[in-house]
């Protein structure tokens, strides 16, 4: 303990005095349950008032709930009912439409503002869902713990293709620019799939580690966040290349569990270790530390229309970050690898099931 108030203490003198209120700009309560996903919405125009004015998001809980939010309010300003178990995703569709996906196994299609589900998806998965995905065309993929990515008419609901491969529950899904996807699993096989073929074209290696989280850098790179529940694990890969062109420094303690891109192409990773970093290309070390309320476990996070980044916590709280903190030296972040953070109840990913 005298270590960890050391660190923090440090981490504080480094930040300068106002530094964590420079970076924590916003909390949001109104969850009864951990925040498992996080979208943004198209800004509403005229919405809001002040600072932030029309930003708007999502957030997809544990209660079995999907709450709206926009910046300039301290409290949701819609609550959307309508699956039966924890809900692990939710994705904008663009304009006023999104969806979702959870423990029910069902995926249901949502309007912004129609509080009870337009359309409700049965029968695409026997397990629960943990990812979707937005194709742009009309359709959309979603991804299992049956180990299985199906992509289904957004507007009909009929499945229209199953992709098998996955020896594991599949976690995360990515868009490339070529039209053609990634998927990440429990097996710790990066898998790359054209939309027309049920067989994977190309794998790619995460050794040791579960993959939760992908993000595409430009249409030649992408990255890839997972690990255990005492391992972390961030990569860089190149398309067509197998294995890893770049690792970063394992910074993390404990599995990575978001990726999230901003405007100036650097990337804030959240983990189990309670964790938020940002960082850049080519760097092996974060450059900012975020602070995290409670140091509470980061599920999810995303980058809203203003640049800011919202995250959801295990501790049922959203938070939201100025994404032009004050850097912090990367020499610093080695010692954080022995930092006793708190450690709550956790299990690898493969055994969650709330």
């Amino acid at each position: 303990m005298v270590m960890h108030l050391f660190i923090t203490l440090a981490i504080s003198s480094l930040l300068g005095a106002d530094g964590a209120g420079q970076c924590l700009i916003g909390e949001y309560s109104g969850h009864r349950a951990a925040v498992r996903g996080i979208c943004s919405l198209p800004s509403g125009e005229g919405e809001g008032e002040g600072e932030g004015e029309g930003v708007r998001f999502l957030s997809a809980s544990q209660d079995n709930t999907i709450l709206e939010w926009r910046v300039g309010e301290p409290s949701f300003v819609g609550e959307y009912i309508g699956h039966t178990n924890a809900i692990y995703c939710v994705e904008s569709l663009g304009g006023n439409r999104f969806m979702s996906g959870g423990a029910d196994n069902k995926v249901m299609i949502w309007e912004v503002g129609k509080y009870s589900p337009i359309k409700i998806i049965s029968g695409l998965h026997t397990d629960m869902v943990w990812a979707l995905l937005d194709l742009k065309d009309g359709s959309a993929l979603s991804a299992s713990s049956d180990k299985t990515i199906v992509r289904f008419n957004v507007a009909t609901g009929q499945k229209m293709m199953t992709y098998t491969g996955h020896t594991d529950k599949v976690n995360c899904l990515a868009l490339l620019p070529d039209g053609s996807f990634l998927s990440g699993s429990d097996d710790t096989i990066i898998r790359r799939w054209s939309v027309s073929s049920s067989t994977s074209i190309e794998t790619y290696s995460f050794p040791g580690a579960f993959l939760m989280s992908i993000k595409v850098l430009s249409p030649s790179f992408f990255l890839a966040g997972g690990g255990g529940s005492t391992t972390a694990s961030l990569k860089k890969f190149k398309i067509g290349t197998p294995s890893a062109v770049f690792t970063f420094n394992q910074v993390h303690t404990k599995q990575i569990n978001s990726i999230s891109l901003l405007p100036d192409l650097s990337f804030v990773t959240g983990g189990y270790d309670a964790l938020l970093l940002r960082w850049v290309d080519g760097s092996k070390d974060p450059v900012t530390y975020y602070p995290n309320p409670g140091n509470a476990m980061v599920y999810s996070s995303t980058t809203l229309t203003d640049g800011s980044l919202v995250t959801g916590l295990s501790n049922t709280k959203i938070s939201r970050h100025k994404t032009n903190g004050t850097v912090v030296s990367p020499l610093f972040f080695p010692s954080l690898v022995s930092l006793p953070f708190p450690s709550p109840a956790d299990r690898p990913p493969s055994s969650l099931t709330m």
